[in-house]
C-alpha cells in the first residue's frame, strides 16, 4: 500500500461510486445515508440524549470518588482511577500523542487518573472480538508490568477497526462490524469488571492510502457502526446493559461519543477539521503523521476537558 496525494476527498476517490461523496455523520441532521438518519445520537441530533447523560453523570462521580487499587478496592490513599486506551495502531498513535500534550498543557489534571496505553500495532477487531484472544493477554500482562491490573480499569477510550473488511454492501457490513463491536465491549466489562465508562471514537479519512482494506469507505462506515452500537445502549437493549436497575444483567460499560474525527478530506468539517496529505505517513497513506496525530489530539483534550462526564474526574 502507499500514499497517493490525489485522494483529496471521497468525490475524487477511485473507485468511488459515481454522484457518491460521504458527509460526516454530525453534518447530516435529518438527512439520511442509506436508510440510517445523521446526528451522533438519536433522531438527527449530536447531543447525548438527557437521561443518559445524567446516568454517565452519576457514574463519573463514582468513578471520581472511588479510586481503586490493584486488588479493585477503593483505596482513598493509594487507589488510582485508570484512564485506558483500547485498541489497534492508529488508536496507540493517537493516545499517545495525547497523553504527551494533555500533560503539557494542562496543570490542572486529577492527580489519581493514571493514562495507560493499551492499544497495540496490528490488533484489530479480529484480535479482540473473542474472550480468548490473545489481545487480552497482552494488555494484562502490560498492566501488571506497570503495577496495575485488570481490576483497577475505570474509563477506556475505544478506536478499533477491522483487518480485513466483511464483504458485502453497507448494511451487510454493518451488521458484522455492530456484533462484533458489541462482542469487544462485552469482553471490557467482562476482564475488566469495575470499567463504568467508555468512550469511543472512529478512524479518521482514510482515502489516501491505496489499500482496498484500509480505504474509504470504511472509516467513514466505522462510525455508522459506532453510531448504531451507542443507540443500542440508549434503547435500553439488554446487548449492552450497562444499568444495574434493570433485571437484566450489566455487561457493559456506560457509552459516549469521544472526539468524533471523520471528516472528507480537503473538503473539511463545519468545525475546521482539514485532512491534508501531510498529516499521513508516507509509506502507507493510512497512519497519522506527526501533524496527523496532534490534529486528533488537541481534539480529544478538548472533548475531555470540556465534555461534562469526564471533566469530573480527569480534572482536579
Amino acid at each position: 500500500m502507499a500514499r497517493d496525494c490525489s485522494r483529496i476527498n471521497t468525490a475524487v476517490f477511485y473507485g468511488a461510486p459515481p454522484g457518491i461523496d460521504l458527509v460526516p455523520i454530525p453534518e447530516l441532521g435529518n438527512g439520511t445515508y442509506e436508510t440510517l438518519k445523521g446526528g451522533l445520537y438519536l433522531d438527527g441530533l449530536n447531543t447525548r440524549p438527557r437521561g443518559h447523560t445524567m446516568f454517565g453523570l452519576e457514574t463519573a462521580k463514582t468513578v471520581r470518588d472511588n479510586p481503586l487499587n490493584a486488588a479493585g478496592a477503593v483505596d482513598q490513599a493509594d487507589g488510582v482511577i485508570l484512564f485506558s486506551s483500547l485498541g489497534m495502531s492508529m488508536a496507540q498513535l493517537e493516545w499517545g500523542k495525547f497523553d504527551e500534550t494533555i500533560h503539557v498543557e494542562r496543570a490542572d489534571l486529577n492527580p489519581k487518573v493514571v493514562f495507560f496505553q493499551g492499544a497495540a500495532g496490528a490488533r484489530t477487531i479480529e484480535d479482540m472480538d473473542q474472550i480468548t484472544d490473545t489481545y487480552w493477554d497482552e494488555y494484562e500482562a502490560l498492566l501488571v508490568a506497570a503495577g496495575h491490573s485488570l481490576a483497577q480499569v475505570r474509563v477506556v477510550w475505544l478506536q478499533v477497526g477491522w483487518g480485513t473488511e466483511p464483504a458485502g454492501a453497507f448494511a451487510v457490513w454493518l451488521a458484522a462490524t455492530k456484533t462484533a463491536l458489541v462482542s469487544v465491549i462485552q469482553n471490557i466489562k467482562t476482564l475488566c469488571p469495575n470499567c463504568l465508562m467508555c468512550y469511543v471514537q472512529p478512524r479518521i479519512y482514510s482515502g489516501y492510502t491505496t489499500d482496498p482494506e484500509r480505504t474509504e469507505p470504511y472509516a467513514h462506515w466505522l462510525g455508522w457502526a459506532f453510531r448504531e452500537i451507542l443507540s443500542t445502549q440508549i434503547l435500553s437493549n439488554i446487548e449492552l446493559n450497562h444499568n444495574p436497575d434493570l433485571t437484566a444483567p450489566v455487561v457493559a460499560p456506560w457509552l459516549s461519543w469521544a472526539a468524533y474525527s471523520w471528516g472528507n478530506g480537503t473538503k473539511g468539517t463545519l468545525d475546521g477539521l482539514y485532512w491534508y496529505c501531510n498529516d499521513f505517513v508516507e509509506d502507507d497513506g493510512y497512519h497519522d503523521s506527526e501533524i496527523g496525530k496532534q490534529k486528533v489530539a488537541d481534539r480529544m483534550i478538548r472533548y475531555f476537558t470540556q465534555d461534562e462526564t469526564s471533566k469530573i474526574w480527569l480534572l482536579a
